[in-house]
């Protein structure tokens, strides 16, 4: 033990040797430059963080202008949900007050705007009786309304309301001080002063604590201004002026201003697709605490280490290795402490964090595949049913007209009737779109970009692609229109009328094209009807019907052939006259014949029953009469105290 110690005190160098000054010379004229690399490392680390720090601000500042944007998006879309529901539509456009209807409205209202945090209310003003209904207190008169919500005039409330345009928005100041950011816009499609108002008033609340949110070192402000003033901001008191002091900052490109007795430096940020600018107003002076601590112990950091390469280096020249070896086993110690200790088994949960991290953030690219599907949407629809939207190239590119001719198509379903309609589901409306949109890319396959829209016409479909020329573009559509419909007709039993307008190379030709096929729908249905007028008799129709019930073979078409008149035209006066279709009427007699034969002839089997009622196979016979009466033939005939052969 003796001998081992005394090797190892050899093994260091006296300091007044030789040997130790030439090495610790020859180290001291290599420690600048690892000082020097050092420093270096620092201030590009110093740099980085700054940069990142930045580049974390201005991305959290657009994720909040973005959000911001994302919900006056959605207060646009509620108003074009306003425009599509049937019980709203159907309220509006009566001339009289009704009572129940106006509840059933209300209750419209709440279910819309239910699941949106950042709308405040949603109301429907009437001119023509001064009545207003609202999602949260009902229906009131407008002026007892205006006044408890809104501290301008009547007057003043009214001429905002008259002066919404869809894709605005305007602010309004409430009864309680705060600015209300208000989106006006008509339900139905007409320019009379006396068509309901359609109102969404957004959040204050909901955007203030947005905006809070951006207080990412402490005491920075941000507002939210237009060009018809303040929107919202964090800093109570503030109005109209500071919105005048803000834009004047922006358009004259000054980045600081003096608010109270603070000043701040701004940054701004404005949407394209709102007109809005968030405002980002720091502190002077005040930077990221994490950020403060970061340089501080990193030039600490620095300077010891510098401080320890001395040391190392006075250590190295005199060959004494025991700091080093005691380092390494100081490290190897504490990671057998780790093992041991069951710090290892916490890495399980942060697996668990990770994957959920990654469907977090996959949920997150879902909702936002479906927000930017929405805004096609929103954008298309305004463009065929309004023509309101400005032809760009932005919008070219986001719709995906590649093409330079369009055309709008429009289909309407007939309402004819099959033997399978009245056992089983008929295709629903959705169901409809998606067959219709399957078969426009199987029937043409030269189009660049399609759209399919329900209306309540029909399907509008809006066909982009190119050709030589327009007449060329619209004969080739027409082509294959008629083969679309006979495909239609003979794969999925579907018969639909389809109406092509002129071709154009503008977007306008879009709008344009949709007044043209539905004025063209609008002639056809006129003609039909005049038509059926003239030539359909019900009693004509009942009298067929009555002198061909046993017969198998009678069917809508067989019947129409007769009357002079198409399949859908008998389908629909029929109805029209009696309150039932044509197929549901035979049914029901067939069925009332069958009734009288299973109780007055017992002897009769329920097969020669379902054949003398004109059924084709007892099978049919037994689902169609249990769907009537609940029950089969067979039991019927039991409740009716007959036994027989079946």
């Amino acid at each position: 033990m003796n001998k081992e110690k005394a090797i190892r005190q050899n093994q260091k160098l006296r300091l007044g040797s030789k040997t130790f000054r030439s090495i610790f010379k020859s180290i001291l004229m290599l420690l600048p430059v690892s000082i020097i690399i050092i420093v270096a490392a620092e201030v590009a680390s110093l740099h980085m963080m700054d940069r990142l720090a930045e580049d974390f601000e201005s991305r959290t500042v657009s994720r909040v202008l973005n959000q911001v944007d994302q919900d006056f998006q959605q207060a646009y879309m509620v108003t074009t949900k306003l425009k599509s529901d049937e019980t709203i539509l159907s309220y509006v456009r009566k001339s009289e007050r009704n009572y129940y209807s106006e509840w059933e409205v209300f209750d419209r209202l709440r279910a819309i705007i239910s699941g949106y945090n950042n709308i405040e209310e949603l109301y429907l003003y009437f001119p023509g009786y001064e009545y207003v209904i609202s999602s949260s207190n009902g229906g009131k008169e407008s002026k007892n309304f205006q006044a408890d919500k809104y501290a301008c005039s009547y007057d003043e409330w009214l001429e905002a309301l008259n002066s919404g345009i869809m894709g605005h928005f305007q602010t309004i100041k409430g009864a309680d001080g705060e600015q209300k950011n208000i989106i006006s816009t008509q339900p139905s499609n007409t320019g009379s002063l006396n068509t309901a108002r359609a109102v969404v008033v957004l959040s204050n609340d909901y955007l203030e604590d947005l905006l809070k949110g951006l207080s990412l070192r402490g005491g920075e402000e941000a507002f939210v201004f237009s060009d018809n003033g303040l929107v919202i901001g964090t800093l109570s008191g503030q109005g109209d002026e500071l919105a005048l002091e803000l834009q004047n900052c922006q358009e004259n490109n000054i980045s600081e201003i003096q608010i109270g007795e603070k000043g701040y430096k701004l940054s701004f940020s404005r949407s394209a697709k709102t007109g809005l600018t968030l405002v980002y107003a720091t502190l002077k002076g005040v930077s990221y605490s994490a950020t403060a601590f970061a340089k501080g112990f990193g030039i600490t950091l620095s300077v010891l280490g510098a401080a320890l390469l001395v040391i190392l280096s006075f250590l190295v020249a005199k060959r004494n290795y025991l700091p080093i070896q005691y380092l390494l086993n100081t490290v190897k110690a504490s990671d057998q402490e780790l093992e041991q200790s069951g710090v290892m088994d916490e890495l399980g949960d942060l697996e668990i964090y990770v994957k959920k991290t990654i469907r977090t953030r996959q949920e997150m690219n879902e909702k936002i595949r479906q927000y930017e599907a929405n805004m096609k949407e929103l954008h298309l629809g305004q463009l065929l049913f309004q023509g309101s939207l400005p032809e760009t190239e932005e919008l070219k590119q986001e719709l995906g007209f590649g093409g330079g001719f369009y055309a709008v198509l429009l289909c309407v379903f007939e309402e004819t009737e099959v033997d399978s309609e009245a056992l089983e589901t008929v295709v629903q409306e959705a169901d409809k779109r998606e067959i219709l949109m399957e078969y426009i890319q199987e029937c043409f396959p030269e189009l660049k970009q399609f759209y399919v829209l329900e209306g309540k016409d029909g399907f509008f479909c809006v066909l982009n692609g190119d050709s030589e020329t327009g007449e060329s573009f619209r004969q080739l559509l027409s082509g294959e229109r008629d083969r679309m419909k006979e495909i239609l007709a003979e794969e999925e039993k579907i018969f639909c009328n389809c109406y092509l307008s002129e071709s154009g190379q503008s977007l306008e030709a879009v709008h344009k094209g949709y007044e043209e096929v539905r004025l063209k729908f609008v002639n056809k249905e006129i003609q039909d009807k005049t038509e059926e007028n003239e030539i359909c008799s019900i009693d004509r129709i009942m009298e067929i019907i009555r002198k061909n019930l046993s017969d198998e073979n009678l069917s809508v078409n067989g019947i129409a052939e007769q009357v002079g008149v198409t399949p859908s035209h008998l389908s629909r006066y029929f109805k029209h006259q009696m309150g039932a279709g044509v197929l549901e009427y035979i049914h029901q007699s067939r069925v009332e014949l069958a009734k009288d034969m299973l109780k007055n002839s017992p002897e009769v089997k329920i097969r020669d029953v379902a054949v003398r009622s004109g059924f084709c196979n007892i099978t049919t016979f037994i689902r169609v009469f249990k769907k009537y009466e609940g029950m089969t033939p067979g039991q019927y005939r039991e409740s009716l105290g007959a036994k027989t052969e079946v």
